[in-house]
């Protein structure tokens, strides 16, 4: 009999980093998926990117719905209240052997907050990271808790999960899957990119990813006014991705559009581009600006440079790719220019990432089929030596 491991997705970010795991759980004999989709890929305004998973090979066992149309505060915690509703309905009628969750979204906190009260095992990729400008920071934490087995990204994020009391031997440094899905994709080149997005590339040019970061003394919408002030000094051609569906996202997703519908020859603004064109695009960009993590992590793979705004990531790892700054037009315009400089872009030649070397997803696989759920389902505290 296999072992069934039920898995959630609610975000095109997180399921670019997911689907190498995904396809591996599929493809082995031991195992059996049972795929759950939320969140923003159930919503077309995000760029329909259900379509992605299905276009991956990769069956949808179903649909929790959680109505995102409202992205204030109390409709961000409304939906977190619907998700956790309608995975408790799941969990408890089909009882998977085990949970597979990514990262810190609400939406996956509310799956996980289902699964650890209907008694299902819980496994947990890219915990004990820090993102200190966003509430996502509490939520990785609280998922980390509910936990009872951790696939850490570097050795620095598994010491912060045994740290938090979890036990070493169920805490693994297997890398991130990121890492994987970049040295696995075949990139488009530069013409099919131009045909199948309508654009032409120019001699420098940006992709610009920006999410809310709700705890900055700026609102998300002043935020980003600066960059699009800083954003019109260059010379550059500019693609967006629109922002993601916390609260503050679809104030900046019209800030992008009215960017463009003033600046057509120069700039282009897409949903979602898809996580292969995403990677493609960045590839054949001078670097990536915004407060993603993929800036961190798939830039450094791609040895792209990355201008980090703000403390969305403040306390995640990063390389040498990175340039971090405020969130002011003229701090922002700085970086710019570093990142368009000779000596940069020479730098960046030599940057590796820390993220792992591209096995993760066969690492955390093997964990899946081997670990012992009956010795996992009773969590004992892991108190440090005392000093």
């Amino acid at each position: 009999m296999t072992r069934v491991i039920a898995a959630v997705t609610g975000s095109r970010a997180e399921f670019g980093l997911l689907r190498p795991v995904l396809q591996k759980i599929k493809n082995d004999p031991e195992l059996t998926l049972k795929l759950y989709v939320t969140g923003m890929h159930i919503e077309s305004i995000f760029g329909q990117t259900i379509d992605e998973i299905t276009g991956a090979g990769l069956e949808i066992e179903q649909k929790v719905d959680i109505f995102l149309q409202d992205d204030s505060r109390r409709g961000v915690a409304r939906s977190t209240a619907l998700s956790m509703m309608g995975f408790a309905d799941l969990f408890d009628k089909n009882k998977p052997d085990m949970l597979l969750v990514l990262g810190d979204r609400f939406e996956i906190f509310g799956a996980v907050s289902a699964a650890c009260i209907c008694g299902v095992p819980i496994a947990h990729i890219h915990g004990g990271e820090l993102t200190e400008g966003v509430i996502d920071e509490q939520f990785r934490h609280c998922i980390t808790k509910m936990s009872h087995l951790h696939f850490a990204s570097t050795n620095q994020y598994r010491d912060r999960i045994i740290q938090m009391g979890e036990q070493p031997d169920m805490v693994f440094n297997t890398g991130s899957p990121s890492v994987d899905a970049v040295f696995s994709e075949e990139l488009l080149p530069k013409d099919v990119l131009e045909q199948e997005l309508n654009i032409s590339f120019a001699d420098e040019n940006l992709l610009v990813t920006f999410h809310p970061a709700a705890t900055e003394d700026q609102s998300p919408k002043e935020q980003f006014a600066e960059l699009l002030k800083a954003l019109r000094k260059t010379d550059a051609f500019i693609i967006f991705t629109y922002a993601n569906a916390d609260s503050g996202g679809k104030e900046i997703n019209s800030m992008i559009e009215k960017f463009v519908a003033e600046n057509r020859v120069s700039s282009a603004a897409f949903p979602s581009l898809g996580h292969k064109r995403y990677l493609s695009v960045m590839n054949l960009c001078s670097g990536l600006v915004g407060n993603s993590s993929s800036g961190l992590i798939e830039a450094a793979v791609l040895k792209k440079g990355a201008v980090n705004i703000g403390i969305r990531q403040q306390g995640r790892v990063r390389g040498e790719n990175v340039i971090d700054c405020g969130n002011s037009e003229t701090e922002i315009s700085e970086a710019l220019t570093m990142l368009f400089s000779e000596g940069f872009k020479n730098l960046l030649k030599n940057v590796s990432s820390p993220y792992g070397e591209g096995n993760s997803a066969e690492r955390i696989v093997e964990k899946l089929k081997k670990i012992n759920l009956k010795k996992i389902q009773i969590k004992r505290f892991h108190d440090l030596e005392k000093r």
